[in-house]
């Protein structure tokens, strides 16, 4: 099952299963993912779960900033617009970091194709 493992240093700290839905991400405790920086912002960012519209029983992992203050970030990069997940993508939230986990799509990644959306 595809997961979001929170470290903070090179320590892992907490495992979220995503399962399906949304996934809620900040500094407020009514979030999925609660991280206590105050570099991150109450509602900062959120994982999105959809069927995939190009391969049959497998799932998109979708990352958007909702407007934080500080940003988010994606294997050292900053987003802004949503960003498909990828396995070992790095999400870096103020001090934290966030690895996606996803074993299932291993083999998977070479042969997908995105088509631009219209």
């Amino acid at each position: 099952m595809p997961k979001i493992v929170q470290y903070h240093g090179v320590k892992p700290m907490r495992e979220y299963a995503l399962t399906s839905g949304t996934f809620t991400i900040g500094r407020h405790p009514d979030n999925h993912i609660v991280i206590n920086d105050l570099k991150v912002s109450s509602n900062h960012a959120r994982i999105a779960i959809k069927p995939s519209a190009y391969m049959d029983d497998s799932m998109d992992y979708t990352l958007e900033d909702v407007g934080s203050t500080n940003g988010t970030f994606i294997n050292g990069r900053r987003i802004d617009k949503p960003y498909l997940l990828k396995h070992h993508d790095s999400i870096q939230l103020g001090e934290y970091k966030l690895q996606f986990v996803d074993e299932q799509s291993i083999g998977h990644e070479s042969t997908r194709i995105l088509l631009k959306e219209k």
